[in-house]
């Protein structure tokens, strides 16, 4: 392996939009700005949004939350704009703003998405995006798709593209949970709304200064500069400079897949900054089966990424690194309203997501059995609610151009959850747990089925 050396910006040699879409798709509702963008979303097998129903022979006895009305309404415009400026934008309006010194991995231009909101003190929600994770050298074996492919750094696609950054924006964004602001159910449509893309490949934790080189040829380079994590300050550097009067206002923190694992380890830097957070993520929940390669390796990915110093003194052992149920359990003890005042916290998980199973390198039934453990012991913190559907879908909060939203067997949806998690001010507002029946797995009989694929 070559020497490690500084990186320089090179022009750009990076994936193709295709190759950035795929990755995108699992995250994000797929988004379409013309015919071809169309087709890539219809090539997408992952359709966020879509209903699930499991199996209703053990359902719990409760009452749904009433599903918010999908009320569609046209798209926002972005306008780009670079400048530091603190004039406001219209509200409801994407204004692209870039940080100064945040860059992608690989050098090029990073910028983020404000959409202000009804009043200067209104409330924020920011969203990490979510695009899988590399930490493997070389490129992929040949005939490796999907994740198989996406860790291998000199294979992942998800390095740079503001363009197609900006039409997801632009079209999408109101299918977030949190973002239609016509519909009068969703509690968060006043608020500012904060999208942070992702482009550095190490779900938004790495702080690296310098490059990792990962073509192992002697005279190839491919260097990556992880540097997620110092990207989210930046933008909470600008969000504490363009909207001072939401500094005691509500701060939802969430994200999907990639982003959901960055929002868990990005939580202590918000609270700092907002104390009034919450944090939500989305399909994020990597659990601590011994099989997984978070739990084999993580501990050594997160040395080299230099985020292996994030871990709150309340949570300071390897496993709080390598299972990010543990620490969002965590986070939700130490603000028991004991310890450290009050704050809710909620996830959403399917039980089998067939995406981080393959990302974690264990089979679905592995994942299930790991999450399924975090699951006992989280339910025994009273201010950390879950979403649990039968299912293997990957992200659950967004909706479908159709309005679908994925509902669980008692007929509460994800994004009801979502928003009663998000708006709660105590416990008596946080609805309960959403856990349906748990699938039926082969390795419960046959355990050497649960581990590595």
């Amino acid at each position: 392996m070559k020497p490690n050396h500084p990186f320089a910006a090179t022009p750009t040699e990076g994936p193709s939009s295709l190759a950035f879409a795929r990755l995108l798709a699992p995250t994000l509702v797929p988004v379409v700005a013309a015919a071809a963008l169309v087709a890539l979303a219809a090539a997408v097998a992952l359709a966020p949004g879509r209903t699930v129903r499991a199996a209703p022979s053990a359902a719990p006895a409760r009452a749904p939350l009433a599903a918010p009305v999908a009320a569609p309404h046209a798209a926002n415009p972005l306008a780009p704009s670079g400048s530091p400026s603190l004039a406001p934008a219209a509200q409801g309006a994407w204004e692209a703003i870039a940080p100064e010194g945040a860059t992608c991995g690989r050098g090029a231009p990073f910028e983020f998405y404000l959409s202000q909101g009804a009043s200067a003190d209104a409330g924020i929600v920011l969203y990490l995006n979510g695009g899988g994770a590399c930490v493997k050298e070389g490129p992929a074996p040949a005939g490796a798709t999907g994740p198989a492919q996406a860790l291998h750094c000199m294979d992942f696609g998800n390095f740079q593209d503001i363009i197609l950054n900006r039409i997801t924006v632009g079209i999408a964004a109101n299918l977030f949970a949190f973002g239609n602001r016509a519909d009068e159910a969703n509690p968060f449509r006043a608020d500012h709304h904060v999208i942070v893309p992702y482009c550095t490949g190490d779900v938004h934790v790495g702080r690296m200064t310098e490059s990792y080189d990962y073509d192992p040829t002697p005279d190839g380079e491919f260097p990556v500069t992880h540097r997620g994590h110092l990207n989210v300050l930046a933008v909470l550097d600008e969000l504490e400079t363009r909207l001072p009067e939401a500094a005691a206002s509500r701060f939802v923190l969430t994200g999907a897949s990639a982003g959901a694992i960055g929002a868990i380890f990005n939580f202590p830097y918000v609270i700092e900054r907002w104390p009034n957070t919450v944090l939500l993520p989305d399909a994020g929940i990597a659990p601590g089966h011994p099989d997984s390669l978070l739990v084999r390796e993580g501990v050594d990915i997160a040395a080299r990424w230099s985020a292996d110093v994030h871990l709150p003194a309340y949570c300071p052992t390897d496993d709080c690194m390598t299972d990010t149920q543990r620490l969002l359990r965590s986070h939700a003890q130490h603000y028991d309203g004991e310890t450290a005042p009050w704050r809710p916290f909620g996830y959403l998980q399917a039980q089998q997501d067939g995406t981080l199973s393959d990302y974690f390198e264990i089979t679905p039934c592995g994942y299930q059995v790991g999450l399924r453990a975090g699951v006992s012991a989280a339910q025994r913190q009273p201010n950390l609610r879950a979403f649990i559907p039968a299912s293997a879908q990957h992200v659950l909060s967004n909706r479908g151009f159709d309005g679908s939203v994925v509902t669980a067997a008692d007929g509460t949806t994800a994004p009801a959850f979502y928003a009663a998690v998000g708006s709660a001010l105590s416990e008596a507002e946080l609805p309960p747990d959403v856990i349906d029946p748990w699938l039926r797995c082969n390795d419960i009989t046959l355990p050497w089925m649960s581990g590595r694929r």
